[in-house]
């Protein structure tokens, strides 16, 4: 997260402290760009060419206006019938930046953590198999992610 958007947050009337986050280390976003990777059909896929499988996969589904302060993430999801799941995955660039966090924080900070004309956001959910690519213009796609099957040992 970048520590503007934490400065920022805490800065403004009656926030509070930002929510609670993880910034997950070289290897654990290595792991999951590649799990992701494999469950669309990409397996040595680098995290650009995963942004833009991500990209040209979604369906548009909704359009926020530009402070982002009256979307209603959780509304959303639920539109989409998107199973709802506790813990959620940030990705800021190209699978190499990627924060966790819970839902319900994203959802309720969200225009403390995405910034319109900013931020390009994948909000990747593996545990509920979604991801919603959220566009810097407020354009904001959803994706289904196929149940891979275990490839059993001969």
């Amino acid at each position: 997260m970048d520590e503007i958007k934490i400065l920022n947050h805490e800065r403004e009337c009656g926030k509070g402290s930002f929510p609670g986050f993880k910034h997950l280390s070289a290897g654990e976003a290595r792991e999951l760009k590649d799990s992701l990777a494999i469950k669309l059909g990409s397996r040595d896929a680098t995290g650009a060419e995963l942004v833009s499988a991500i990209a040209n996969s979604v369906d548009s589904v909704a359009s926020m206006d530009e402070s982002g302060l009256a979307f209603d993430l959780i509304e959303l999801l639920r539109t989409q019938h998107f199973d709802l799941c506790e813990r959620i995955y940030l990705n800021w660039y190209h699978f190499d930046d990627l924060d966790e966090m819970a839902l319900i924080d994203l959802a309720e900070h969200f225009e403390s953590i995405w910034y319109a004309g900013a931020d390009d956001l994948d909000v990747y959910a593996p545990s509920a198999g979604w991801i919603l690519s959220i566009h810097h213009s407020g354009e904001i796609g959803a994706l289904r992610l196929p149940i891979v099957s275990q490839i059993k040992p001969v």
